[in-house]
């Protein structure tokens, strides 16, 4: 019978490929754990947007409540990417049932984005496609 050591390389081999796939994961999982772990948590804030016609105030913004409203600094209302005029001025943090009135001179289906400033954080509270009416 003829004694050879073949059966001890192949064995060597997968261990150290397990060992190598193994650390790479815990590299990748590394760098991505610290990436996900400086975001900030999102803000929780309701409100209800509707539109009417007028040529004074056709974006209705309705404050009903939510975890955050009381974090809320300001709010920043865009009609297809045009800033929407605030019909008067208005003191934030909003309570509940508060209404902020805006204007744009936009009609049709446009696309309103209601952003929540939060002291130096943002989010958005609202982002849909609505009929502003002429």
């Amino acid at each position: 019978m003829k004694k050879t050591d073949d059966a001890v390389s192949p064995v060597v081999a997968t261990i150290l490929l397990v060992a190598i796939a193994v650390g790479l994961v815990a590299v990748v999982a590394a760098m991505a754990f610290g990436m996900v772990g400086n975001l900030e948590g999102g803000k929780i804030v309701s409100l209800s947007v509707d539109t009417q016609k007028s040529s004074s105030e056709n974006i209705i913004v309705t404050f009903s409540g939510g975890a955050d409203l009381s974090a809320l600094t300001g709010i920043r209302v865009t009609v297809d990417g045009n800033q929407a005029n605030a019909s008067s001025a208005y003191s934030f943090p909003p309570s509940v049932g508060t209404i902020q009135r805006y204007t744009t001179s936009l009609s049709g289906n446009q696309r309103i984005l209601i952003v929540g400033i939060f002291g130096d954080y943002e989010q958005i509270l609202y982002d849909r496609t609505m009929n502003i009416p002429k």
